[in-house]
């Protein structure tokens, strides 16, 4: 990101917009909706341990509500198509 006079207001930081990894969803039950803005939602596989992160805001977009058990259940794999037993992770975008 530039200031409008050209100034790099990022650092230099190539990896800005990449989350850090922070765990496994404990509390299935939480609203998508209620997580702060720099927290991310991610999918790993249970099969061939691939982790992706999700758009959360495409994911709310249209519903007042969405629960982290009903992504669960709609994961899907990219690479293997394994759709059973994957879970939700969590991350945390930079602040700085």
């Amino acid at each position: 990101m530039k200031h409008r006079k050209g100034i790099d207001l990022t650092g230099g930081r190539k990896d800005c917009g990449q989350p850090t990894y922070v765990g496994e969803a404990m509390d299935v039950m939480a609203d998508v909706t209620r997580m702060m803005q720099w927290e991310c939602i991610g999918g790993r596989c249970a099969k061939c341990e691939r982790e992706a992160w999700l758009d959360r805001w495409e994911l709310q977009r249209g519903r007042s509500s969405i629960i982290l058990s009903e992504v669960a259940t709609r994961l899907r794999c990219r690479a293997c198509g394994n759709t059973a037993g994957n879970k939700v992770i969590l991350g945390r975008l930079p602040r700085d």
